[in-house]
């Protein structure tokens, strides 16, 4: 038996293991591809999303924007209506500074008198007046 090479049962396990290695690497070397296009679409879906938020960031602060112009164009009408009121109103003032304050003045006519006034009293009719 000297022409028939025997294997050795540590070179048939060396084989062995040789052949599974290879089918491991394979298995993983496609899950590796599998894994990577897995994790581009993710890369891609948060960048979308970071988009998505961006855009509605805007839109939210667009909104924000607006009405505060339009809170702000409310107040300035109502300051502008308080405004001329007040104009008016100064106007008054001046015209009656200017007129005089005595003719702003209640008249003798608009004031009531009580009955004990209605007649005049001279000063001698007064006792403890001067003396």
């Amino acid at each position: 038996m000297v022409g028939e090479t025997k294997t050795s049962p540590l070179r048939m396990a060396m084989v062995r293991s040789l052949g599974i290695k290879k089918e491991f690497d394979r298995k993983w070397v496609r899950k590796l591809f599998i894994f990577k296009d897995m994790l581009s679409a993710v890369e891609e879906w948060v960048v979308k999303l970071k988009e998505s938020m961006m855009d509605m960031k805007d839109s939210v602060n667009a909104a924000m924007v607006m009405a505060l112009k339009e809170e702000t164009i409310a107040t300035t009408n109502a300051f502008s209506i308080l405004i001329g009121e007040l104009e008016g109103e100064l106007a008054l003032c001046r015209a009656t500074v200017r007129n005089g304050v005595v003719r702003a003045t209640l008249n003798s006519e608009d004031v009531p008198k009580l009955k004990e006034f209605t007649r005049t009293i001279s000063a001698c009719d007064v006792d403890n007046c001067c003396g």
